[in-house]
């Protein structure tokens, strides 16, 4: 592989992200019909938070929670946010497997 075949310090190959880059994800939530939860950061500054909000109004299924945190960026970096994801993910399965 050639360095300009690839991408950032991951060595992400340009023909994955052109292939990823071609999906339309909001297209796939209208076939999504089994429970689900969506957990985003209101300051994510890569995927803006109402990509997740028109998702989950997108959403197929009747079963489903989204999750707006304050803070934790793109991948809820702070020790706080991480908290909270794993509250409402413990919640969320505790509710469906019981």
């Amino acid at each position: 592989m050639c360095i300009r075949d690839s991408l950032g310090p991951l060595k992400i190959k340009v023909d994955l992200i052109e292939k990823l880059l071609s999906k339309n994800a909001m297209g796939y939530a209208r076939s999504i019909d089994v429970p689900t939860l969506i957990i985003h950061a209101a300051d994510d500054n890569i995927v803006p938070c109402e990509q997740s909000r028109r998702f989950y109004t997108s959403l197929k299924c009747q079963e489903k929670k989204l999750v707006i945190l304050d803070e934790g960026g793109h991948v809820f970096e702070t020790y706080s946010s991480r908290e909270k994801v794993l509250e409402e993910v413990i919640r969320w399965f505790s509710d469906k497997l019981t």
